[in-house]
């Protein structure tokens, strides 16, 4: 009888771990909800050595706003997937075409509002996609720009004019706005689409807006090693060819001030 009776009291102990083992589970797999919006992390951190347009990508963000779909945005397009959840796992059905076949996406929630999606099938890259959720706050749906912005330029910067011989203090805002620049007040960086054609040099494309609304284009070289990002100007658009221009003069320096000076002629900034 003690026999029968210690046996019970083991079952019974190793039944309640069990349940609350799947409880705990549960819990842990519905406290990681998604919704908003998330962000390529792996993308925004390769764009530090790398030019956006020679980096692979699926996605460059992710809306969660409902239980069965998620829409998605690749940098010039946007398109909704069907989702299913299985814990925390989420498989995007009919995602993408290989060899001829449509293939599924799988994404995997992680701790601390991350997301990583399992996408090296699609992009050939060695290591799927980390997505983390956007702390941007503004009244825009997609928020990948601004983030992109904060990570390309942002901050106060020292620019030299090289015509003039000049120097200004401009400040470059997350959601590009800028100030302390007479004749621009707005910049947009190119990372997706047409625009990462427009020059036949390699190298980042900056657009600097006028106030009057003409729009600047230039081909922006980085000194990371200075802290200084160089601004040469294009030649002239040729209605017959997409894109294409041809390198011109270097116009601007910018010296972010953050960074460490370069030893360059006195009197430069």
């Amino acid at each position: 009888m003690r026999i029968f009776f210690g046996l019970f009291l083991v079952w019974l102990f190793v039944f309640n771990s069990a349940c609350n083992k799947k409880s705990n589970n549960s819990e842990t797999a519905a406290s990681r909800s998604l919704a908003g919006n998330y962000l390529n992390e792996s993308f925004l951190e390769k764009t530090k050595d790398s030019l956006p347009g020679a980096i692979p990508l699926f996605c460059l963000e992710v809306i969660f706003s409902g239980k069965d779909s998620a829409e998605f945005y690749n940098g010039f397009e946007t398109f909704y997937l069907k989702m299913k959840r299985q814990g925390d796992t989420l498989v995007f059905q009919n995602a993408f075409q290989k060899n001829g076949k449509l293939r599924p996406l799988i994404a995997v929630i992680g701790k601390e509002e991350e997301l990583t999606l399992i996408d090296h099938e699609f992009t050939g890259a060695q290591k799927p996609s980390v997505f983390k959720k956007s702390s941007v706050v503004n009244n825009e749906k997609w928020k990948f720009n601004q983030a992109f912005n904060k990570s390309m330029l942002n901050g106060e910067f020292a620019v030299f004019n090289l015509l003039k011989q000049d120097t200004v203090q401009v400040k470059f805002q997350e959601d590009g706005l800028m100030s302390g620049w007479e004749i621009y007040n707005e910049f947009e960086i190119c990372f997706a689409g047409d625009c990462l054609e427009e020059s036949t040099e390699p190298g980042n494309i900056i657009y600097l807006h006028r106030p009057g609304g003409r729009l600047d284009a230039f081909l922006m070289k980085s000194k990371k090693e200075e802290g200084i990002f160089e601004l040469y100007e294009l030649g002239p658009v040729d209605p017959q060819v997409k894109g294409n221009r041809e390198k011109g003069k270097l116009l601007y320096l910018l010296q972010n001030k953050s960074a460490k000076k370069p030893s360059r002629s006195k009197g430069v900034f």
